[in-house]
């Protein structure tokens, strides 16, 4: 672009800047764009649309630990445990009581007795917080509730960190940690750092959506922190996954599935994995 075309689109910005009616206008097209980035990049919520089904068929025979955060009743760790060579093991973490409770028998139902459940809800520090539980164990009952939900039960929870827990149980190394922690995914990294930064931890599955903007999180911010300790960062979609230049489409806060992962991890099966652009 010359500098003349970059002149007349500068003073053509801030004419329109002037104008509330453009300005309005440039919001509403904005919420659009972001519409179809989350089209293009979320797929649906089941396993098999999100690309969770595809992802644990070809890391979960390889796999012998996993960390699931923000378990619930436990349907992701059912299926990714299933999948794994016999016993599997790992730890779910659910920070409601009731919750936990219904998750411990369905692991108890299908014989995980090596996966633990731990009752709190996965952060940056250790302590205690405001939960929202919404009812019937819901899927987005979260920490942050800036948006507040009208069913939503609010009780107080304990905090840990990945890192206090793990190494208190001497665990050497993660095959697959998982995060879904509505808005507080981000924090979980943070307070699994020590893991991170020495990888090993060899694949993490994160979730991204707009209760990542009450959590005051960002992707930009997870993906540079990510690669700061030498994951590569991809978008996962129903048929594999797919690279995302994350500083080019900016944040969209829709729901989308990110994976991280260690060159060479289960023997560079995901290195040799073919990796398409999203954009």
């Amino acid at each position: 672009m010359n500098s003349f075309m970059r002149g007349a689109i500068d003073r053509a910005q801030k004419v329109l800047g002037r104008s509330r009616l453009a300005t309005r206008l440039v919001v509403k097209i904005r919420n659009q764009y972001d519409m179809v980035l989350g089209a293009r990049f979320g797929g649906g919520h089941g396993f098999a649309d999100s690309g969770e089904q595809w992802l644990s068929r070809l890391v979960a025979p390889h796999s012998a630990y996993f960390v699931d955060v923000g378990a619930n009743v436990g349907e992701w760790t059912l299926m990714f445990a299933a999948q794994m060579p016999r016993p599997p093991s790992g730890l779910a973490f659910e920070p409601h009581p009731e919750t936990a409770i219904r998750l411990r028998a369905a692991l108890q139902k299908a014989g995980l007795a090596g996966c633990e459940v731990i009752e709190a809800a996965a952060a940056e520090r250790a302590g205690t917080a405001p939960f929202f539980a919404e009812s019937n164990h819901g899927e987005t009952s979260s920490l942050h509730a800036t948006r507040p939900r009208q069913s939503a039960n609010k009780i107080d929870v304990k905090l840990c960190r990945l890192d206090d827990e793990l190494s208190r149980r001497q665990i050497a190394e993660i095959d697959v940690l998982k995060i879904d922690a509505e808005g507080h995914d981000f924090f979980v990294l943070l307070g699994a750092e020590a893991y991170i930064a020495t990888r090993r931890i060899k694949l993490i599955q994160f979730e991204y959506n707009a209760a990542w903007i009450d959590a005051g999180a960002t992707l930009t911010r997870a993906v540079a922190y990510l690669e700061t300790h030498g994951y590569v960062v991809r978008l996962l979609r129903a048929d594999g996954l797919y690279e995302l230049d994350v500083g080019r489409c900016g944040e969209y806060f829709k729901y989308s599935n990110f994976v991280a992962f260690v060159p060479g991890a289960f023997g560079g099966l995901l290195d040799r994995m073919p990796s398409r652009p999203a954009l």
